[in-house]
């Protein structure tokens, strides 16, 4: 028997990031308050584990898929990039998709072309933590300078 878990994972570059210093400055600039802005590429993938009585042998077949994902080139370079499952916990993170994505050409990438048949859905976008503001603020200015409302879309993370 099976189940579907979701897996998130964010991938940031190693070297210093240039857009999310761009933002910063210009929000800083815009008269906004804020400490600091990253900004990381956003993956939620729906996979398909065993189910299994043993707990272990589940979160061992998690972290094999973990592996297989953080190693795929058309999702992160392992000479540019970072590649992390667990969420920062400092700051408020909003995450900014477009309003039409099904992730269905990287869906069918994964799946056909690299044989990652486990992978059922995928979700991407740009996940931007910001910290030293409120989340109030996070929200002015994500809808003034971070999206596009004509196709993106953009909601906050716990």
């Amino acid at each position: 028997m099976t189940t579907t878990k979701p897996i998130e994972m964010f991938v940031r570059l190693v070297v210093p990031d240039n857009i999310a210093l761009t933002a910063k400055h210009t929000l800083l600039k815009m008269g906004f308050k804020l400490a600091d802005l990253k900004r990381a590429d956003y993956y939620k993938f729906e996979v398909e584990l065993n189910k299994d009585n043993n707990i272990n042998k589940n979160n061992t077949a998690k972290n094999s898929i973990q592996e297989q994902l953080s190693k795929v080139d058309i999702l992160a370079n392992a000479n540019k990039h970072k590649v992390s499952f667990e969420k920062e916990r400092q700051g408020t993170k909003i995450l900014v998709t477009e309003l039409d994505a099904t992730g269905q050409g990287l869906l069918h990438t994964l799946r056909e072309r690299l044989g990652l048949t486990q992978v059922h859905s995928v979700l991407q976008g740009t996940l931007w933590a910001f910290t030293g503001c409120s989340e109030e603020d996070t929200v002015k200015m994500t809808k003034e300078l971070l999206i596009n409302e004509h196709y993106q879309e953009f909601r906050v993370l716990q």
